[in-house]
């Protein structure tokens, strides 16, 4: 047997409605909406809940039970009254139905712990009695139909129900009847190019010309005629009364760089008219440390050594020893002639042998040892450290030729000779001064007088 029952209970924080309550074998359902002092519902909140049946007076404790629980997303509550944790491990089964006067006080803790707050109380009805029949009592025969009770107060308004699915779009509906034809507009109003206005000429409304603008009379501007027969005895800008001057509405102001800054560190710091500043750091990321280099050459020496190689290692040496020596005149159209391309100095920096752009000349010191001084050229026997013998020899004593007379038949390559040629590479040559078993001869040039450079000289100094 069911029955459904409702209760309202007050606190000053909130409303409790109770719902439904069903008859079952071991208890009866409880449910009730919870909501606060403004009519919201308490919803998804833990709530603490203690049920007590007393008789009417509340003297007799017949059975009481507490529940901890959760309110739905409608701020309902549900428990079985029955099923909760006991007070004093007391039993439903040893509550007296039979009486038929068994109240239910309700106290709810909305925090979830354990400090209730006593709600009310309300008489069961015949629900909760068919524990009564379980329990063997026999009920009595069913009694007269009572009258009708009065109509109840509105109940509390439910939670709002889930939205449900949206629908599929529906068809395109047929298309409805033409419209009648509306009637003809006014004619509207053209404008009539003119060009450039002239003094001359007479202009209607609708015209428009192009002339000195308003604002700057440097440039044109569209005029519209406002009258009809207006004569150009007045430019446009000066009289207001028959033209309008077309003008666009301004546009925003613009945003544009007022200036740029450039830190230490290389950022550039940007200043745009409006105010704002943005900054940027140009400079790129250190990059990754390089490899080191290969070690150098780690060669021992003296200061003014030069280095060579050995054929082995690299060497540092006071001699010098090459296999051709080239010396070049520069290119430069004003290089003296009087400056050596080429120049060997003693101990005190006095010029010893040099070489100019047109000849040779030999520098003897008169106080020196005659065997080492001058110029000597010596020749020796193909043998390493063979003996050697003078073929010139240029000092204080004087100037000495020696010529092999056996060589007769190589006359043209032995001896002495002084040799030169003109200035192009590769060019014809011609023999100054020469010595050898033929005799002595000298080729002096009388051409272009600058033998004070050319042919061979010996100068004391």
């Amino acid at each position: 047997m069911r029955k459904f029952f409702k209760q309202t209970m007050i606190l000053a924080a909130m409303f409790l409605t109770a719902a439904t309550a069903i008859a079952q074998s071991g208890g009866f359902s409880y449910q009730a909406v919870v909501r606060d002092s403004e009519g919201a519902l308490v919803a998804d909140a833990n709530v603490g809940l203690r049920v007590t049946l007393t008789d009417e007076t509340g003297a007799q404790l017949m059975y009481c039970e507490t529940h901890t629980t959760t309110t739905n997303g409608y701020g309902v509550l549900s428990v079985t009254v029955g099923e909760g944790t006991p007070l004093n491990n007391m039993s439903m089964a040893s509550v007296d139905w039979s009486s038929g006067n068994v109240w239910m006080r309700v106290e709810l803790d909305t925090k979830g712990g354990t400090n209730y707050t006593d709600m009310g109380r309300t008489k069961l009805q015949s629900v909760p009695y068919a524990y009564y029949a379980a329990n063997g009592g026999q009920p009595g025969p069913q009694g007269p139909k009572g009258d009708k009770g009065d109509k109840g107060e509105q109940g509390i308004q439910g939670p709002q129900g889930l939205q449900g699915e949206k629908g599929e779009q529906g068809g395109v509906g047929p298309q409805g009847p033409k419209g009648d034809k509306g009637d003809k507009g006014d004619a509207g109003v053209g404008l009539t190019n003119r060009g450039a206005w002239a003094l001359d000429s007479t202009y209607s409304t609708g015209d428009y010309v192009f002339a000195p603008g308003r604002r700057d009379s440097t440039f044109n501007t569209m005029w519209i005629a406002k009258n009809d027969n207006i004569t150009g005895a007045t430019a446009p800008r000066n009289d207001a009364g028959n033209w309008v001057e077309f003008e666009a509405p301004a546009g925003a102001a613009g945003n544009g760089i007022a200036n740029v800054a450039q830190d230490s560190t290389g950022a550039l710091t940007f200043t745009m008219t409006n105010g704002q500043k943005y900054t940027y750091n140009l400079k790129g990321e250190k990059g990754d440390k390089g490899e080191p280099g290969r070690d150098g050459m780690q060669v021992s020496g003296s200061k003014g050594q030069t280095l060579v190689h050995n054929g082995t290692t690299w060497v540092a040496t006071d001699e010098i020893s090459v296999k051709k020596l080239d010396v070049k005149p520069g290119s430069a159209a004003n290089d003296s002639i009087d400056e050596p391309l080429f120049a060997v100095k003693d101990r005190n920096g006095n010029l010893v042998f040099a070489v100019y752009p047109e000849g040779v000349r030999v520098y003897v010191d008169e106080s020196a040892k005659a065997r080492r001084s001058g110029f000597v050229v010596t020749g020796r026997d193909a043998t390493k450290n063979g003996d050697s013998n003078d073929y010139f020899a240029v000092n204080q004593e004087g100037t000495r030729v020696f010529v092999d007379d056996t060589a007769s038949s190589k006359a043209r390559r032995s001896g002495f000779v002084v040799t030169g040629r003109d200035a192009t590479k590769g060019g014809e040559s011609n023999d100054y001064f020469t010595i050898n078993g033929e005799g002595t001869q000298v080729f002096v040039d009388e051409g272009d007088g600058k033998a004070r450079r050319s042919g061979f000289g010996r100068r004391h100094k």
